[in-house]
């Protein structure tokens, strides 16, 4: 089990870590992108020295990275045995989105989740939730966030996270991704910025799976996850801390 989550996170961060930023640039534009604009290695820096469409496909095949971290994390720890963060022991029971918490919250979950479960269908059988395969899920895009993030191939330079954190949301939790995109065009059109808009949805990560999908773990593995990504954020937040005071 342990080999499995070793060589789950190791595969992921060597995913991540191929930069397709600093791939297009250097083969359309022969230039380090390192040393352009901001200097960071995502779409967005892109599209200024090569335009809109590269910087769609660039981000799309970020968003992929995260697509494959995730199904690579489920097919290994998927057919493991064991229980992990507490959701090993969901495998082979029935899904359900009940909550000890109770409250309005919780009725809120249970409707939207009878609708549409918090969970990819991915990690959905017949038995119920496979809960070391979601385990698996969100250990690959833990991974793969921090390759893209700090990348081995770049000196441990890269972009902002938020592609390929997208890509993983797609299979870890559709309707988190939803729920993400919705506070980030939310922020947009209240005019807070792009950079405010992504600490939201951030941010908000750990609580919406919870809310989502209230098992033991859920919470913490977010977190990790919206940490991963806030961690490329860190100047923007002593920014904003220094205003506030």
């Amino acid at each position: 089990m342990i080999a499995r989550l070793v060589i789950t996170i190791l595969l992921a961060y060597l995913m991540g870590s191929l930069s397709f930023s600093y791939l297009a640039v250097k083969v359309l534009g022969h230039a380090d992108l390192r040393s352009l604009g901001t200097g960071n290695l995502g779409a967005r820096n892109v599209k200024r020295f090569l335009g809109l469409g590269a910087a769609i496909a660039v981000g799309i095949a970020d968003g992929l990275k995260g697509v494959g971290s995730v199904l690579l994390g489920h097919f290994l720890l998927s057919r493991a045995s064991g229980s992990w963060f507490g959701l090993g022991d969901l495998v082979n029971s029935s899904y359900s989105v009940t909550s000890p918490a109770g409250g309005p919250l919780t009725s809120l979950a249970s409707y939207v989740t009878s609708v549409y479960p918090g969970v990819g269908p991915l990690f959905i059988g017949p038995s119920g939730v496979d809960g070391l395969g979601l385990v698996g899920g969100f250990i690959g895009a833990i991974g793969a966030v921090a390759g893209h993030n700090y990348s081995l191939f770049l000196g441990f330079k890269g972009g902002k996270g938020l592609a390929a954190s997208a890509g993983a949301l797609l299979i870890l939790s559709p309707l988190a991704l939803l729920v993400s995109l919705f506070l980030g065009a939310l922020a947009l059109i209240r005019g807070w910025g792009l950079y405010n808009a992504a600490l939201l949805m951030a941010f908000q990560l750990p609580f919406t799976f919870f809310l989502l999908f209230p098992a033991p773990g859920v919470f913490w593995l977010g977190l990790a996850l919206s940490l991963v990504v806030l961690s490329r954020h860190w100047r923007h937040l002593k920014e904003l801390s220094g205003r506030s005071g």
